[in-house]
């Protein structure tokens, strides 16, 4: 018979997983972004390279806002909202 413990363990087991390969994934997104950035030697072809890959806290704060919405989760709706009051001044170029 499992204790609870045991299951728990379990489930964290699971998470790791999971999350390992996002977290993989990630670095080597994040790796292959900055290699594209440095090709652009030009400050013009930096700028179009920039604003084809700039995401604003903003943006991702309303997509995370409405994420909470739909998951009913209060720390992700109050981090969406921290996320779009601290790039409120940017508003105009969000979605762009």
């Amino acid at each position: 018979m499992y204790t609870n413990s045991h299951t728990r363990f379990k489930y964290l087991r699971t998470i790791e997983k999971v999350m390992i390969p996002v977290i993989l994934a990630a670095l080597v997104g994040g790796y292959a972004i900055a290699k594209g950035y440095k090709k652009y030697t030009t400050p013009q072809q930096k700028q179009k390279w920039e604003n084809f890959v700039k995401t604003h806290h903003g943006e991702a704060g309303v997509l995370m806002t409405a994420a909470g919405l739909v998951a009913k989760s209060p720390t992700l709706i109050g981090s969406g909202i921290g996320w779009i009051l601290h790039d409120k001044d940017d508003v105009g170029k969000w979605f762009r």
